[in-house]
């Protein structure tokens, strides 16, 4: 007799990847309720349905079906089984026991359901008086064992498997752990295995009873996890790679899936951007390798790079860059890995230096029909509301500064043309103007099902409507998914895939420009919003108003994407198999706008039409090969690999002015291309199943580099050593203890390729407008001058590395050091004018970012029943420690800087802030005190040229970051909390130079109350001046040190309770699960920064923008607060 197919082992290691925790709540507790003894039909067996429509399939095909849609094993004799007969089921939630009686109806075979075990005979084979606890009768027994198994604490196993070595004769043990088995006089072991523990064998002799301890398999070493062009055993991995699954996505109130991430991984920082709609996040992995180029990792969806630019979409900002992340629904990702060392990254080569992150979509797991259905609903508020004063306190602040600076009576001619009394009669909450609560809500709905016997579907439609805090600022998606599987034979199998979605996102304004900045800045509370007449009140100009502009402007994006795949697995033997692959990523991006004429200086409205369309093509074929010889493993991939890229774009500028001597304008982006061609391959050896040596290598060419360093080549070398399966480590430390220790080193170059397009090549410019014309012929003036040695950046990656499991993974533990060494980093340098040229791109930096990560997950309580008191916890904190090593002899001014005074100094971390240094306020005459560039004190303010005082003052780097979740589980209600920290960062905010003690036509901030006003005050801040001459400076606004703020922070980013409705309500209603959750997001924020919000991240310029000035404000708008109820649904 044999079980289906390949036994025991197939479905032990099929369970083995599920989680102990998981398979426990599910095994034991409907063994506890449902059976009274293990040999009786269980009640598994009548809680289990299946839907069938299957054709002319043979009974060995239907074995399998039952087995790949529940936890039955099915068990049986080859030659009792007519491989020819072909039946046709039709089962409409249906249970095993009539699915099979329609199966053998006018055979001579019969069943016996014990527990999840299937056992198929023939009628005249099995006795009415034979016992069903026997999974075999054959040969007949000489001799009965029995016994009892427990785990290492004592307690009773009901379920385990107890089977003779080399024969299907075997049975479970009952409620009490306890089992009988007759075995034949030669039978020399038994083998006892439980899902979640080790497998343990025992001789048998002469003995016949045997009280058996199993212990409990290290947690999680059997997982699959994806990685570059295939996916591994975690237990083999040597490479540094983080996995974040579903279950950690679903629990959040996010938009784009990259928020998920943030606190999860050790080595990964995600800076999430601002409260308003659809906003992206900022993700650097091990640091910051670039300066010009791009610092975002590669995102791969289903073995696609996709495109992810958000500068190449033409898109004005509008106080937020567009995120192209945000079409993914993240209710459709199975799991996300995070790629962070040469050994992981390698195989990526020119695109792995700033990490990859691999997304994995869900797919049909077995032919059996499930729906799932989930709905949240949040209501929203600022994080922290502005802490800036109304009309009383700034007209006291305001007679102040005039008094200071020596004027007389009551200040007239205020800003906004207002008089003093005008100025009493108005008091404009802006802040309170400009926001509401924000309603959001989500819908979800997706399907799992087989089409037919071989083709198997995963299908979902989502709704997202997500209404930020901000009036008319909202974001929209609508998606669609749809993965097919299609096994032609064992050997031929065909996966599609398809994903269509539209985004829409209502834009409000630059902060700076009459946008939500305003209601933060420059519109005072003296302001009305409307004049007597009814009209707005533009006084002040737009910037001031932010509501006459949210209501008489209209800015919004609309991206279309769909991302599309097909790929054919072929496998000849069983060893070979072949994969090709090809996918098409189209997106269609439009940013819109219109102005009334209100708030223009031309009587006539404007509107404008951006329009950018991206085709992204990949291609690639994969062979792998595998083959075992006697201890050892080899697993050898090949891999050819395409990818060719087209951006074109319009833009349309329609002014209605009627003086306008050109009423629409359009404007051609023209057309950008780009191709990558790649070979790669990847080497796996493992010895004796500890010793694992991993080696990759890939040749990259793109058109994107010069004619003399078209191809790259990026090798890589890893090695592992399983220690715990070493014995003089065992008698060292015990197995109970130590359950697993794996070390694991790699070092390897990668690269980064993401710069614009035809940077390598010398171009000319022809105009288009007639102040280029001489003797009326066009003038052509070059624009861009070549770089033939123009290549990619280099990093070389080393990494050390060490993962434990304790006491059989109630302790699972990891540590690594990395170092990566930048070399040929980009800069585009400023070069003489008089050259013809302005500037050039050259390999010429060198970055170090050194660090170490550390990630620990203790299982504090565990409990042993559904019901049961259980306690898990998972903390990650990683160190960076970043510097630009060498800048080719260039100056900061030369090299240029990021927004805010960010800039790339020699021997300091990248966007570091450079500014004149703030050392105290004079007590005696309240004026501000600097130092200059030798550290001495004095009154005089110069910041730029040879005799200027700017310093590196302050980094934008955090120190080291983290993230701490607790998830607490007791009778179905479960409570998670998610804190993140971030510590040492410096945050620049440059608005508070304008809204602290320097009166204008800003608002005034409260935490600026602290000011001098008569001698001998201890002040942190100077006296009030309507002058910025009064401190010592040349112009109004001043770049000091004071301005710079501890940026460090403990935030509970995610709080969420949920309640599992018990099954036996919910079968009255025929629904497999059913979850509601209450949910809060930024709930708390434990911090020194007196501003808004210590997390920060801004719209940016251009890439080098995105990489200096992550941490520097200017009127950013804080996150949202969010209260979110759940539902989640499964059929």
């Amino acid at each position: 007799m044999k079980k289906s197919k390949t036994g025991y082992l197939v479905f032990l290691k099929r369970l083995m990847g599920i989680h102990f925790f998981k398979v426990m709540r599910v095994t034991v507790f409907l063994i506890l309720l449902g059976v009274s003894n293990v040999f009786a039909s269980s009640t598994y067996s009548q809680s289990t349905k299946f839907t069938f429509h299957l054709r002319n399939i043979s009974l060995e095909q239907l074995f399998e079906e039952i087995q790949d849609n529940s936890e039955f094993n099915i068990f049986y004799k080859n030659s009792q089984v007519d491989r020819n007969l072909r039946v046709d089921i039709t089962a409409n939630e249906a249970f095993v026991e009539s699915i099979l009686t329609q199966a053998m109806e006018g055979t001579d075979l019969d069943f016996k359901v014990i527990d999840r075990q299937i056992v198929i005979f023939q009628k005249k084979s099995l006795p009415e008086d034979a016992k069903p606890k026997e999974l075999d009768q054959a040969p007949p027994p000489q001799k009965t064992v029995s016994g009892k198994v427990t785990d290492s604490n004592g307690h009773t196993l009901p379920g385990v498997t107890v089977v003779v070595v080399g024969s299907t004769i075997g049975t479970v043990t009952n409620m009490d752990g306890q089992f009988s088995l007759a075995v034949p006089n030669d039978a020399k072991m038994l083998k006892f295995s439980f899902v979640g523990m080790k497998t343990q064998e025992l001789e048998i002799g002469n003995k016949t009873v045997f009280n058996v301890i199993l212990k409990e398999e290290a947690i999680g070493l059997e997982e699959v996890v994806a990685v570059g062009y295939g996916v591994q055993n975690k237990r083999e991995i040597v490479g540094s790679i983080s996995k974040i699954g579903s279950e950690d996505i679903e629990g959040k109130q996010i938009v784009s899936f990259e928020q998920a991430l943030q606190g999860q991984a050790a080595g990964v920082n995600v800076t999430q951007g601002t409260g308003m709609a659809g906003s992206g996040s900022v993700v650097r992995i091990r640091g910051i390798a670039s300066i010009n180029a791009s610092g975002d990792p590669l995102y791969v969806i289903d073995g696609i790079p996709i495109s992810q630019d958000m500068f190449g979409l033409n898109a004005t900002t509008w106080g937020m860059n567009p995120n192209p992340l945000a079409s993914i629904n993240p209710n459709d990702i199975e799991s996300i890995e995070v790629l962070k060392d040469a050994a992981a990254c390698g195989i990526y080569g020119s695109r792995g230096a700033n990490g990859v992150i691999i997304i994995t979509t869900k797919k049909a797991k077995n032919s059996q029909l499930k729906i799932d259905f989930s709905t949240k609903h949040s209501l929203s508020t600022s994080a922290k509301d502005p802490n800036v004063v109304g009309t009383e306190d700034w007209m006291q602040l305001y007679q102040e500064a005039w008094e200071n600076d020596g004027n007389t009576g009551v200040p007239q001619n205020l800003p906004g043309n207002l008089t003093w009394e005008q100025a009493k009669r108005n008091d404009t909450d802006w802040w309170k103007e400009i926001t509401h609560a924000g309603y959001s809500q989500e819908y979800n709905l997706s399907a799992s099902f087989g089409i037919t016997e071989k083709l198997k579907a995963y299908i979902s439609g989502s709704h997202n409507n997500n209404e930020s805090y901000i009036k008319r600022n909202a974001f929209k998606r609508y998606n669609g998914k749809l993965n097919l599987n299609y096994t032609l034979s064992p050997k031929f199998t065909i996966t599609a895939s398809t994903m269509l979605a539209n985004t829409k996102t209502d834009l409000v304004g630059d902060p700076w420009s009459g946008g939500t900045g305003a209601a933060m800045g420059t519109a005072l509370p003296i302001y009305p919003i409307k004049n007597e007449d009814g009209t707005y009140f533009k006084g002040a100009g737009n910037d001031a108003n932010p509501v006459m502009v949210s209501k008489l402007q209209d800015v919004f994006n609309d991206e279309t994407r769909t991302i599309n795949s097909l790929s054919i697995n072929y496998a000849p033997i069983k060893k070979l198999s072949f994969t090709f692959s090809g996918a098409i990523d189209y997106l269609k991006f439009f940013n819109e706008g219109f102005q009334d004429k209100y708030l223009r200086s031309v009587d006539g409205d404007y509107a404008w039409k951006s329009k950018t369309n991206i085709f992204n093509y990949n291609y690639n074929a994969v062979g792998t090969y595998n083959t075992n010889i006697r201890e050892n493993e080899i697993v050898f991939m090949l891999g050819n690999e395409m990818q060719y890229s087209k951006t074109t774009g319009e833009r349309n500028e329609y002014d209605y002015d009627p003086e306008s001597t050109n009423p629409k304008n359009l404007i051609d982006y023209g057309t950008q291309e780009w191709r990558f061609l790649s070979f790669f391959g990847r080497l796996n050896y493992k010895y004796k199943d500890r010793y694992i040596v991993q080696t990759s290598l890939r040749f990259d060419g793109s058109s994107r580099f010069g004619a003399n360093n078209k191809f790259g080549t990026f090798p890589t070398l890893a090695f592992g050593w399983i220690a715990s399966e070493e014995e003089f480590v065992k008698n060292i430390i015990n197995e109970d203890v130590l359950s697993f220790l794996k070390l694991k080193a790699s070092y390897g170059y990668t690269g980064n390729s993401n710069i614009p397009n035809y940077e390598h090549l010398g171009t000319y410019i022809t105009p288009t407008n007639n102040s280029s014309y001489y003797n009326d012929m066009p003038v052509r003036y070059p624009s861009r001058y070549s770089n033939p040695d123009l290549k990619w950046e280099i990093t070389k990656n080393l990494d050390l590395a060490a993962e434990a499991q304790f006491w059989g993974g109630r302790v699972a533990a990891e540590v690594a050091y990395f170092l990566k060494n930048s070399e040929d980093v980009f800069i585009n340098v400023s070069i003489s004018q008089t050259t013809g040229f302005r500037d050039q791109w050259k390999n010429i930096a060198k970055i170090r970012n050194e660090g170490l990560e550390f990630n620990i997950t203790t299982r504090n309580f565990v409990g042993h029943s559904a019901q049961d008191f259980k306690w898990t916890t998972k903390f990650n904190i990683s160190t960076i420690d970043n510097e630009v090593t060498d800048l080719g002899g260039l100056t900061s001014e030369e090299i240029g800087g990021g927004a805010n005074d960010t800039r790339i100094l020699l021997g300091y971390p990248i966007g570091t802030m450079r500014m004149v240094r703030f050392s105290r306020i004079d007590p005696e005459d309240g004026r501000p005190i600097y130092l200059d560039r030798d550290g001495n004190e004095t009154k005089t303010y110069i910041f730029a040229g040879e005799n200027g005082y700017a310093k590196p003052a302050g980094k934008l780097i955090p120190d080291f970051t983290g993230g701490i979740t607790n998830t607490f589980e007791y009778k179905g209600f479960s409570l998670s909390t998610l804190f993140i920290f971030s510590y040492g960062a410096k945050l620049y905010d440059a608005a508070a130079k304008r809204q602290m003690t320097l009166m204008s036509n800003w608002n005034f901030r409260t935490d600026g109350f602290d000011r001098w006003q008569q001698p001998g005050d201890d002040a942190k801040y100077p006296r009030l001046t309507l002058d910025g001459n009064n401190w010592g400076a040349s112009e109004q606004w001043f770049n000091t040190s004071m301005w710079i703020y501890d940026a460090s922070y403990i935030r509970l980013k995610n709080l969420s309770f949920a309640y599992d409705i018990p099954s036996k309500f919910l079968s009255k209603f025929k629904l497999s699960s059913a979850r509601i959750s209450l949910t809060g997001t930024n709930l708390l924020t434990f911090t020194n920064f007196p501003g808004i919000d210590p997390e920060v991240a801004r719209d940016f310029n251009d890439a080098r923008d995105r990489n200096m000035s992550p941490n520097a404000t200017y009127l950013t708008v804080p996150q949202a607060k969010t209260y979110t109820l759940g539902l989640n649904v499964s059929f």
